[in-house]
């Protein structure tokens, strides 16, 4: 696997359809945020800490170009990717349906990014500025909105992560938020 290389300008960024950023120097991963929220993208980071590290954080923010995020099947595919893959022990979980932040093993970065990245436009979540104001007004116009797909956030242990890989965990979550069950 590739290990993830700092991206040096916006061209690399919107090639690979990912930034990888490390602190503290956020210059393109800043002109990243800016053109996926103009252009109506998923903006994807992966932060590294240096060349020799063994785990990356990779994370989707899709704050400013969508409503409502993931559905819920997509959330709950999102989180079983997650749980597949080498989480740092220890480390902070979090995924949802507008941000998912996770500490992966370096080598499963990329892919990570990528599959983030892929499963935004798949599920055409992401929208540009002006059709996302659109779609804010028409709902505004008839009084309703959908309700969100459930987030968890948990610390990654061997107990944590075979609790939130079952499917029981998933359907306690959502039916406590008064939410269809997950079938399939």
């Amino acid at each position: 696997m590739t290990r993830p290389q700092v991206t040096t300008s916006l061209p690399d960024a919107i090639r690979d359809r990912y930034v990888v950023r490390k602190h503290p120097d956020y210059r393109v991963s800043n002109l990243y945020w800016q053109w996926c929220e103009t252009n109506g993208k998923p903006f994807v980071a992966i932060s590294i800490t240096g060349p020799r590290a063994r785990y990356a954080t990779v994370e989707y923010d899709l704050f400013l170009t969508s409503i409502d995020g993931f559905p819920r099947i997509a959330v709950y595919e999102i989180l079983h990717f997650i749980l597949g893959l080498n989480l740092k022990p220890g480390s902070l979980v979090s995924v949802g349906p507008i941000l998912t932040i996770a500490t992966v093993g370096v080598d499963m970065a990329i892919p990570a990014a990528r599959f983030f990245y892929d499963s935004a436009i798949d599920e055409r979540v992401c929208h540009p500025p002006k059709e996302l104001n659109s779609i804010y007004l028409e709902r505004s116009a008839g009084g309703s909105r959908p309700k969100r797909a459930p987030s968890v956030s948990f610390f990654a242990t061997k107990k944590t992560i075979e609790v939130a890989s079952t499917r029981e965990f998933w359907n306690r979550l959502t039916t406590a938020r008064g939410e269809a069950v997950i079938t399939r």
